[in-house]
């Protein structure tokens, strides 16, 4: 009887594992912005996404920085999963393309999307976007 009483319980906590996943609906639109990585000196990149259901579409006006192309994404509380579903060239290093995950926050009509690299937690990739 304790163990169809712990395994009653277990199914219980089961479902509620995916609490923290928020519906990704709401970034529906086309948003238009800027990319900057921190230390780097150049102009930021323009760039456009739109986001369609759980899926995106974006370009950069850099050729590659950031590689921009197609692919899914969700969101999980203030964080975002981009997967790209585009193939680069081998000459592109993994932090220049948009994917993997970003710390995710929104103020009015704007999303911004950041992601840390190197060794230190003050050199960010900044994708600071607003609903067009």
């Amino acid at each position: 009887m304790k163990n169809l009483l712990g395994y009653v319980i277990l199914l219980w906590f089961i479902p509620s594992c995916n609490k923290n996943y928020i519906n990704p609906y709401h970034l529906s639109g086309t948003y238009a912005g800027t990319f900057h990585r921190s230390g780097d000196t150049s102009a930021p990149s323009k760039i456009k996404i739109s986001f369609y259901k759980d899926s995106f579409i974006g370009t950069s006006d850099h050729n590659f920085y950031p590689a921009i192309c197609n692919g899914t994404y969700r969101v999980f509380g203030d964080s975002i999963a981009i997967q790209n579903d585009c193939a680069f060239p081998a000459f592109l290093l993994w932090i220049d393309i948009f994917s993997g995950n970003f710390e995710y926050s929104t103020k009015g009509d704007s999303i911004y999307f950041t992601r840390n690299y190197g060794d230190f937690t003050y050199m960010p990739d900044v994708y600071a976007l607003k609903k067009q």
